[in-house]
């Protein structure tokens, strides 16, 4: 069996790789994103699914491709 983090960070790969339906894929029906407080969306927490949404539409729509931007994450919070 997989742990949260091990599975959090299957989603992450998958995400950033543009493959959202294999992200979407690892998580339950009812998970849920909370988003940090500096960013501007007014409900904090949503399902993964509506929060992938926003953050295709938004953030990562704004991202120029050609600049080569990576996201790099150094941890994973999965005990509380």
């Amino acid at each position: 069996m997989q742990n949260n983090k091990d599975i959090a960070e299957r989603f992450l790969q998958a995400f950033w790789a543009g493959d959202i339906d294999q992200g979407l894929s690892l998580c339950a029906p009812d998970a849920t994103w909370t988003f940090q407080r500096s960013l501007p969306y007014p409900d904090r927490t949503v399902k993964v699914a509506e929060a992938v949404e926003l953050l295709m539409t938004t953030l990562v729509a704004n991202f120029d491709p050609d600049t080569g931007y990576q996201v790099e994450v150094h941890s994973f919070i999965g005990e509380g």
